[in-house]
């Protein structure tokens, strides 16, 4: 019994010795209704809550605590993955009457220690994260479980960050207990107007010893453009990916273009996967589950809190295969109580029937803070 509150009580002794402590976290949560081809109802929900305490002795060292909570499904291959509600791929969320998978539980997810040896350089300790070629396509935005370079990869060991602009990491991932792998990013400011930012971001990772998982390497780059001239903004997220499959490569590019003009808006997600194995699934070579999509939604703004948009999609999951493409409408009302606040009603009629569902319905709730 003693051991179950040792952790609790030994973060909580460290922060009480702290200086200040600052709390930050974001919650998501979600339930759609889902009709099938006979028009049979399907409801299933989830919830996502991500919770960082962060310590300061002084200016220069810190302590950062982890906690999670997530809805988990049971998917096809019979390892335990997080509920995503509005995911491109079939059966990725709890059902409403499974409580357990519904519910999950609150879980510790990592500690971090950080010393500020010099004004542009941080030395970390404990659990380092990293991902690229994160979306702002609803379907993929969950940065654990999809990225067009690399989904969310957790090791426990030792880092630097580069005054917030570079990450070079080493550690043990919990893949192989015997594998180490590594990661390096810097972001390169080539603009930093007030009116103007852009920024290009190489980074690449590598599995140095025992594996652990399919691929040896990543490579990858994203770059970030932004430009307000007034009441005209636009902007675009692109990423490009490079990752091997035996002896070839798969190549990935990814553009997301957005555009604002007073109260109209219009934003697009444009993927494409270039395989190394025709005969494999995207999924097998990638951190996207197809092959290729294209996603397009104007939108417009009619009172300051609210907002309606109208979404149009494409996706192929695999180019070989015909009769697996279908096409997607999804109208979406927004409302914005506050800043930190959002919450989405939407609903998504799909056609070609090889797809699955024909017709979802559902809301979402989400704070930042």
């Amino acid at each position: 019994m003693l051991r179950k509150f040792a952790l609790p009580l030994l973060a909580a002794a460290a922060f009480a010795s702290a200086t200040e402590v600052t709390f930050s976290g974001a919650m998501t949560a979600d339930v759609e209704n889902n009709l099938d081809k006979s028009w049979n109802s399907h409801n299933s929900a989830n919830q996502d809550i991500s919770l960082t305490t962060r310590a300061a002795f002084d200016e220069k060292t810190a302590v950062e605590l982890y906690v999670t909570n997530y809805s988990t499904v049971l998917g096809a291959d019979s390892v335990l993955r997080p509920s995503v509600v509005r995911s491109v791929e079939d059966n990725r969320s709890a059902r409403f009457d499974d409580g357990d998978s519904r519910w999950g539980s609150l879980v510790f997810d990592g500690i971090q220690f950080q010393w500020e040896f010099s004004r542009k350089a941080k030395l970390l300790v404990g659990d380092l994260t990293w991902s690229g070629g994160n979306m702002n396509y609803y379907g993929y935005r969950w940065a654990q479980e999809y990225g067009s370079i690399m989904k969310e990869t957790y090791v426990r060991g030792i880092g630097f960050d580069l005054g917030g602009e570079g990450q070079i990491y080493l550690g043990a991932p919990d893949a192989n207990n015997k594998a180490i792998w590594g990661f390096a990013a810097y972001s390169i400011p080539l603009s930093d107007r007030t009116d103007e930012k852009w920024s290009v971001r190489p980074m690449g990772d590598l599995v140095f010893k025992n594996g652990g998982r399919q691929r040896r390497y990543t490579l990858g780059v994203e770059t970030q453009y932004s430009k307000s001239t007034g009441s005209l903004d636009y902007a675009i997220n692109a990423a490009g990916a490079m990752i091997p499959n035996q002896d070839k490569k798969t190549y990935t590019l990814l553009a997301e273009p957005s555009f604002n003009y007073k109260n109209f808006s219009l934003g697009a997600s444009l993927y494409q996967a270039f395989l190394a194995n025709d005969d494999s699934t995207a999924a097998s070579q990638s951190d996207i589950p197809e092959e290729r999509f294209a996603y397009i939604e104007p939108g417009f703004k009619i009172l300051p809190k609210l907002a309606f948009g109208l979404g149009g999609e494409y996706h192929d999951p695999s180019l070989k295969l015909d009769n697996d493409e279908y096409f997607a409408c999804t109208p979406n009302v927004y409302l914005y109580p506050s800043e930190e606040m959002s919450v989405t009603l939407w609903s998504k009629y799909r056609w070609n029937m090889n797809a699955g569902d024909l017709l979802s319905v559902g809301l979402e709730a989400a704070v930042e803070f």
